[in-house]
């Protein structure tokens, strides 16, 4: 349970009203104490001395290079691969070997190296050639990319060499050395990551998915303001276990969990503090579980919530210059105003939804409107139709609002609400049982609208017959077989031929019915 401040309660309380209805405010009319929430303690590159017996079972750049053919580390499924698809071949090949010693110690109860330091540590891997700045890019991009070890002390490493050779291995929090002690604190690590994971996957959207993420964090985890307990805190691993952190842990949670549920987010960090940002209708967003989270039980706010670089630019969200360059900049807030567009104002509300207000500031109803970009229809409570296929206003012609509210033109488009993917042509009217051309692929749309896509099938007419293949090109390529092994004749449209059909020099004799060859004379 969080602890309440002394003589806080009334505070506690406005803060729980805050959490129902979140204002939208800049991180600059916070509370002041917020500076003191920047826990964040990288430990660098420590310098060495190796003997031969530390490097015996190194891995070698040779292994490396082999393990580099078979073996990628942007797969996994907690971690974050937007850094690692960014560096060098030589950089990639060295982070894919950090992830291999992991995966060891995450999947198996092998003992951690010790060997006289306050840490474990992995094997040594084998880094030659590598200046000390982009060593330490890769250590630090790696630990911050990868939360689901929980073990590995973050932004922290071994470095040291062994005759002409250099040497880098992890830095592993000594509470896990020993296998059978991590096994047991991994499957308490799973239990309830996993937990978190299905509550955020039962959200609606991404945006909602995001927000649980954050809740779930700012909820679970009690910011620990005693200095001298920075050190054990810069992993997942305390925020998860003991439900104490500093925001080096409050970050590494949020990563995975949105990792986890299929949603880009990373770790970023100052000199001081460390927080994320999430992608998010394929733009970027800052959002700081840290700064968020309030000393109250079960109360938090969304003022670092899906926000700019500009909004949260009071000092401490100074992205550290090795990483300056690979992370993506934030340009806006989600939440508010969105566009104007002929005198009507777009803004995304709380609830994720966009509304428009006419220039008197009424809320839009019931109406078509246009961004400059997009169509939507807004409904009687402001919002817009998703994911509908619905009557164009003129009662004829049908349309799809897509899963974000926009009117499709001129696309084939799948449709969940129906299960099946469509064609909408440049007025956004759905085709139905129309043979359409995209180069030279055909397609047919039924008379439901539906692609037809499952192989074998009748044309609306009730008589002709077609093949569809999986993605919904038609087979139109002359003589060929019909799913029986009969052979049969697929026209430049598509359809099966029927009947007598000759190429200059043959007459072939095709079933009236289904189309199966007869015969041929001259």
């Amino acid at each position: 349970m969080k602890k309440w401040r002394k003589g806080m309660a009334l505070l506690a309380i406005a803060a729980m009203i805050v959490q129902l209805l979140p204002v939208n405010v800049k991180a600059e009319n916070l509370d002041t104490d917020l500076s003191e929430k920047t826990g964040y303690l990288p430990a660098g590159l420590m310098e060495v001395t190796l003997t031969e017996e530390d490097v015996a079972d190194a891995i070698s750049l040779e292994d490396q290079e082999y393990r580099a053919k078979t073996y990628s580390a942007s797969g996994t499924d907690y971690s974050s691969s937007y850094y690692y698809n960014q560096l060098s071949y030589e950089k990639r090949t060295l982070y894919n070997s950090m992830q291999y010693e992991c995966e060891q110690y995450l999947d198996t109860q092998e003992d951690a190296v010790v060997d006289g330091s306050s840490y474990a540590r992995t094997d040594y891997i084998e880094c030659t050639g590598m200046s000390t700045d982009d060593l330490w890019e890769v250590v630090w991009i790696f630990t911050l990319s990868n939360p689901q070890y929980y073990f590995v002390r973050g932004t922290s490493a071994f470095k040291g060499y062994q005759g002409s050779k250099q040497y880098v291995a992890l830095a592993i929090y000594p509470d896990y050395q020993k296998g059978y002690v991590r096994a047991k604190y991994t499957a308490q690590f799973n239990a309830k990551v996993n937990n978190w994971i299905n509550e955020i996957n039962a959200e609606s959207s991404d945006y909602f998915k995001i927000k649980k993420a954050h809740d779930i964090v700012c909820a679970n985890i009690v910011y620990d303001n005693d200095s001298s307990n920075q050190e054990k805190h810069q992993s997942s691993g305390t925020a998860v276990l003991t439900g104490n952190s500093v925001c080096a842990g409050y970050a590494q949670l949020f990563s995975l969990l949105c990792n986890a549920a299929g949603i880009s987010a990373i770790c970023v960090t100052s000199p001081y503090h460390e927080w994320n940002e999430v992608k998010l209708d394929n733009n970027w967003y800052v959002v700081d579980c840290t700064w968020d989270d309030s000393d109250s039980d079960n109360s938090w706010y969304y003022n670092y919530f899906c926000k700019s670089d500009a909004t949260i630019n009071e000092g401490y969200h100074e992205v550290e210059s090795c990483l300056s360059a690979y992370r993506p900049a934030c340009n806006s807030d989600y939440i508010g105003k969105v566009s104007s567009y002929n005198g009507i104002s777009f803004y995304r509300e709380v609830d994720g939804n966009i509304r428009s207000y006419d220039e008197k500031g009424k809320l839009i109803t019931n109406k078509f409107v246009f961004d400059g970009s997009y169509t939507y229809y807004m409904q009687a409570d402001g919002t817009p139709m998703k994911d509908r296929l619905t009557y164009h206003p003129d009662g004829e012609h049908i349309i799809y609002l897509d899963t974000e509210g926009h009117e499709v033109f001129n696309n084939f488009q799948y449709c969940p609400s129906v299960g099946y993917t469509c064609y909408f042509d440049s007025q956004g009217y759905i085709y139905k049982d129309q043979i359409t051309f995209v180069g030279d692929k055909v397609f047919y749309l039924n008379a439901n609208g539906k692609m037809e896509n499952s192989g074998w099938f009748r044309f609306a007419n009730g008589r002709d017959f077609g093949y569809a293949n999986t993605d919904g090109i038609l087979k139109c390529d002359g003589f060929s077989y019909d799913p029986w092994g009969r052979i049969v004749f697929y026209h430049w449209n598509g359809m099966v031929a029927r009947g007598l059909i000759t190429d200059g020099v043959y007459y072939y004799n095709m079933d009236a019915t289904d189309g199966h060859y007869l015969g041929s004379f001259q």
